[in-house]
């Protein structure tokens, strides 16, 4: 047992009285007894003012105890022990790029701030406008997304979407424009805009699209390559990503819609297209993929060659007339053909059978016991799920075209 004087017990009661969170359970001690008295609640490296050993003899792993390693991290907040470029931590030791700077090879990189931003949804689709800053000219940039009518609205199909030039034989889903030298405020037009640049390339990631009043449309443009108009790629601009999170406006609903051709004309337009019309009618600009003069008209399948059939062609090929005829691959499989349609053997969609006296919505069983649009005078012969356009039921209203 140890001895202590007066003295020396006065003398360690000071001590702990002058440092009372200096000693430690398991920090920095010097003895390597085992512990026999109480243990102290210390968190710190500072020896023991007493001499009451610690429950164990292993020093701290470094100074500060926080990490995991003996090296104090940099900014103890990345994967790594380099700062980043910017004040976002990564996972990487990469400096970041940021969307606004220049990226090699490239005559014009970013958009910079935005004074303007609308989305609109008309007969032609959905369109997002967005307007930069006035340069020292009293000039704007200008971003135009389309979604043409025709296009993909399923999520899934920008997961991502692959843009390509206009020229690809392609679904186009989605495509931008870019202007140069435009009038603040105007939509851009080349009546408007000094220059014009199409999509060469990029990426586009959706995470809400809609075509009613209200809908969100937002997502993000990667990695995108823009070439100007007439330059063979030569003049590029490049926008390293674009995030956008839009709202169509309450007038969405009611603009270029119709019933009847009638109502139309209050919009400019003189013909009112079914939903199944509209898609097949031309959304070609500014595509020029597999154009009509480019395919074989015909009458029916004797005017084709080996493999082919007779048929209008699908809103991808560019078929501006949408109508007419042409030999083209038969079907393979339902899913070439249209609602409530199926692959026959000989290569054409038709009409499905009518199953216990049943049709999907808006199709009603006819003589010949197939599945045909209903046939109506009002929205309300459409059995409450759809719309009379043009005398057949479908179900979302008809559009207005010039």
């Amino acid at each position: 047992m140890h001895m202590f004087t007066r003295q020396t017990l006065g003398l360690l009661l000071l001590l702990m009285l002058a440092s009372p969170l200096a000693c430690s359970s398991d920090d920095g001690d010097t003895d390597t007894s085992p512990d026999t008295g109480v243990v102290d609640t210390d968190t710190d490296a500072t020896p023991d003012a007493d001499d009451t050993p610690d429950a164990d003899t292993t020093p701290d792993a470094d100074a500060d105890d926080t990490d995991a390693d003996n090296t104090p991290d940099a900014d103890d907040t990345d994967a790594d022990n380099t700062p980043d470029a910017d004040d976002t931590p990564d996972a990487d030791d990469t400096p970041d790029v940021g969307d606004d700077d220049p990226v090699p090879g490239c005559d014009f990189s970013g958009f910079g701030p935005r004074t303007l931003e609308v989305a609109r949804y008309d007969h032609n689709g959905i369109n997002a406008i967005f307007h930069g800053e006035a340069d020292e000219n009293g000039k704007t940039r200008s971003l135009v997304i389309y979604w043409p009518q025709g296009g993909s609205t399923d999520l899934a199909d920008y997961d991502p979407f692959v843009m390509s030039t206009p020229e690809q034989d392609v679904p186009i889903n989605a495509f931008v424009n870019g202007w140069t030298g435009c009038d603040p405020g105007a939509d851009p037009t080349p009546f408007t805009c000094e220059t014009f640049f199409y999509t060469a390339s990029g990426e586009m990631t959706l995470s809400a699209i809609g075509t009613r009043a209200g809908a969100s449309v937002t997502g993000r443009i990667s990695d995108l390559v823009l070439h100007l108009l007439d330059s063979d790629g030569e003049t590029k601009w490049c926008l390293n990503g674009f995030d956008f999170d839009l709202t169509l406006p309450a007038t969405t609903n009611d603009l270029g819609m119709c019933n009847v051709e009638d109502d139309c004309y209050a919009f400019g337009s003189n013909s009112c297209l079914t939903p199944v019309q509209h898609e097949r009618y031309t959304y070609c600009a500014p595509r020029t993929c597999v154009p009509a003069g480019q395919m074989t008209a015909c009458g029916d399948d004797s005017e084709c060659g080996t493999d082919e059939v007779c048929r209008r062609a699908e809103t991808t090929r560019c078929a501006c007339d949408g109508f007419n005829t042409f030999c083209l691959p038969g079907c393979t499989a339902d899913a070439d053909c249209a609602e409530a349609e199926f692959c026959a053997a000989d290569g054409h969609c038709k009409a499905i059978a009518c199953e216990d006296g049943g049709c999907p919505d808006n199709f009603s069983c006819s003589s010949e016991n197939t599945c045909l649009r209903t046939s109506c005078t009002t929205d309300a012969e459409c059995a409450g799920v759809g719309f009379c356009v043009e005398g057949k039921c479908h179900a979302e209203m008809g559009y207005c075209v010039d």
